[in-house]
């Protein structure tokens, strides 16, 4: 007969000096579950997750017990579940269950998730969870050849299995967190005027990546103005107080390119920058354009990767436009290093396979 469950077990943010274990953690996982990885792909892929659980790009939460110090862990962005990892001596004991109940408490709603279309038992277990597909990419979010299933549950579903898992943990231990309601609505006259600190904020989370010339540039009262004329110009509301914007700039005739999008880094791992994204993406759609196009760093785990979930694939050098080119060079000309930028693109009729 074997050993009961610990009721021991406790679900919390990780401490400063756990950090580095996650990713020994995450490495072990994987060789465990993802065996069709290379040493190669395992390679690719180790500095990026350092960055990210070094980082605050998700919001983490570790499962422990006394007895055998961490376990497991979760990362959330948004409605999304970013990451969940086990390690291998504590699978198949339901804890996978506890950390996606625990998510559930925390977000309240729908809950999304990405996995390898090779990883047949990381679907199966969403889908024992009441996931559903509702798309695939062909490549993973580095460019990489691993399809990538994308899942679904309901807020319907996600009620009663939040409310039947919770109860295994201990009691008192389990943070709930209540998030704001976010709206996305066109930018009001009002608003114009607080954009400026939102995106000086965000851009202290590319410090390292970006010269500090970069970071502390903002656009320009005339070039929002034009832009809230134009109807160019969206924001994230929290309690009537804009947290987020994004901003479309026509630099072709059938295709409208995302000039800025910013969140405040308060307000960061909520699905705020990706509302802004599919808010611009169905403007763009309505109002009769092919496409979106932006540019990003490549190596920045919130960014490339980030809109590569939301349906953007990268354009080859030798395919870009000529106000594209220009958009590079400019970046070049402030300091931007080209090799770490990349210039992305979204076509209208990828919409329904995202979102």
């Amino acid at each position: 007969m074997g050993s009961p469950i610990s009721t021991r077990m406790d679900i919390r943010p990780p401490q400063p000096a756990e950090r580095p274990a996650l990713l020994a953690l995450w490495e072990r996982s994987v060789r465990a579950t993802h065996t069709f990885l290379t040493e190669e792909d395992i390679a690719c892929y180790r500095p990026l997750t350092a960055e990210i659980l070094a980082g605050d790009a998700l919001e983490l939460w570790v499962l422990t017990n006394e007895a055998d110090g961490l376990i497991g862990f979760v990362g959330l962005s948004g409605d999304a579940i970013e990451a969940l990892f086990l390690d291998p001596a504590h699978r198949q004991k339901g804890w996978g269950r506890q950390l996606v109940a625990h998510a559930q408490s925390l977000r309240g709603g729908a809950l999304r998730v990405d996995v390898n279309e090779e990883n047949v038992a990381a679907r199966t277990f969403y889908e024992a969870l009441g996931f559903e597909l509702v798309g695939r990419s062909s490549l993973d979010s580095t460019g990489r050849p691993h399809p990538l299933l994308h899942l679904r549950r309901s807020a319907d579903l996600a009620a009663g299995s939040s409310q039947q898992a919770t109860t295994v943990l201990t009691p008192g231990k389990t943070a709930r967190v209540t998030a704001p309601v976010y709206t996305i609505t066109q930018a009001r006259p009002r608003d114009l005027s607080r954009l400026p600190a939102i995106e000086l904020a965000a851009a202290r989370l590319l410090a390292g990546h970006a010269p500090p010339s970069v970071l502390a540039e903002t656009t320009t009262g005339d070039v929002l103005n034009a832009a809230h004329a134009h109807g160019r110009l969206w924001v994230a509301l929290a309690e009537d107080v804009p947290v987020g914007f994004a901003h479309v700039e026509i630099l072709e005739p059938t295709v409208a390119h995302l000039e800025e999008i910013d969140v405040h880094p308060e307000h960061g791992r909520r699905g705020v920058g990706r509302k802004l994204v599919m808010a611009v993406c169905a403007w763009t759609e309505t109002n009769g354009y092919g496409a979106v196009t932006l540019t990003t760093f490549r190596d920045v785990p919130f960014n490339m990767p980030f809109y590569a979930r939301l349906g953007f694939e990268v354009i080859p050098p030798a395919e870009l436009s000529a106000a594209l080119r220009a958009v590079v060079q400019d970046e070049t000309r402030r300091g931007l290093d080209p090799a770490r930028r990349v210039v992305m693109r979204r076509l209208c009729d990828a919409a329904d396979r995202h979102e």
